[in-house]
């Protein structure tokens, strides 16, 4: 058997939008862009409206896929960091960055990491990085993977 027919490919599905946020698994998994998308400054206010339409999508956590830095350079005005702000509004959250203070962080690391925080957070989770694209899409691969396997495995140990 070729090496590569042993990967497992998982493609995203077609997401359901509601506003912003794309869900990937109703109820459970979504992605969206983050507070104020577009603008290098976002006003805290942005923040806020942001959160209030996270809330009322009843979303229990979020998984954030930016750097320190650009959350700095974002978000300014907050007062503190991103995912304190976000902590403050009620919301479990974790930063999975792409670098580190060691640099860029590998592509099996930061799936390791996705995935565990997922499993750690409450559901539904949003995931955002700046523009819900690259880094979002990344993470729901993650996920994605990560339940295949364990549906693989359940589903083995049921035989």
């Amino acid at each position: 058997m070729a090496e590569n027919s042993k990967r497992l490919i998982i493609s995203v599905p077609k997401a359901r939008t509601t506003g912003s946020v794309h869900w990937v698994i109703k109820g459970e998994l979504a992605y969206a862009e983050r507070p104020g998308s577009g603008l290098l400054i976002v006003p805290g206010k942005t923040v806020d409206r942001w959160l209030e339409q996270v809330r009322q999508l009843r979303f229990k956590s979020l998984i954030v896929m930016l750097s320190g830095d650009e959350m700095a350079s974002y978000y300014p005005h907050l007062g503190q960091p991103l995912i304190d702000y976000y902590k403050d509004a009620g919301f479990e959250a974790r930063s999975v960055a792409t670098q580190d203070r060691d640099g860029i962080v590998s592509l099996p690391a930061l799936r390791k990491r996705v995935q565990a925080a997922f499993k750690a957070l409450p559901k539904p989770v949003l995931i955002h990085c700046n523009a819900g694209l690259e880094r979002s899409q990344f993470a729901i691969r993650a996920v994605l993977q990560m339940q295949a396997k364990e549906s693989r495995a359940t589903c083995g140990a049921e035989v």
